[in-house]
């Protein structure tokens, strides 16, 4: 019986961005991804988990002010930030200020500079302040 293959991916540049790993991974399902097996794939997987929180690292450095207020909505908002919040991001342990090598969220705006000021999970609202304003 022939062994099923996965159709290659084409990454147009040498150096595939984060948004890119992410939209590679996410058109593999579960079993072409563990079809594949390789190293490489695991790897891009733990790439993607990692970036996963890219885009709010990236409006956040981008800001002028040193406080900011965004509802979940304008989180998941393509034309504001474009990324998905777990169901876990309704608990406010989810936006911990710690750095934890599991809390990939937190060193999305850790990295760029800023905390976690208050959030309401109940009206779906976060702050974030300029790490040195806090």
């Amino acid at each position: 019986m022939p062994t099923k293959r996965a159709k290659p991916v084409v990454i147009e540049t040498p150096f595939p961005s984060a948004e890119q790993l992410v939209r590679t991974l996410r058109r593999l399902d579960d079993a072409e991804t563990s079809m594949l097996g390789s190293k490489l794939a695991r790897e891009a997987k733990k790439a993607a988990v990692f970036y996963r929180y890219d885009a709010l690292t990236k409006w956040l450095r981008n800001q002028k002010k040193d406080r900011v207020k965004l509802d979940f909505e304008e989180l998941e908002d393509e034309d504001v930030i474009g990324m998905t919040l777990p169901y876990t991001a309704w608990d406010r342990a989810w936006w911990t200020n710690e750095r934890d090598r599991k809390s990939t969220q937190s060193r999305a705006w850790l990295d760029a500079g800023w905390k976690v000021q208050s959030v309401d999970p109940d009206r779906e609202i976060v702050s974030f302040v300029r790490a040195n304003n806090h």
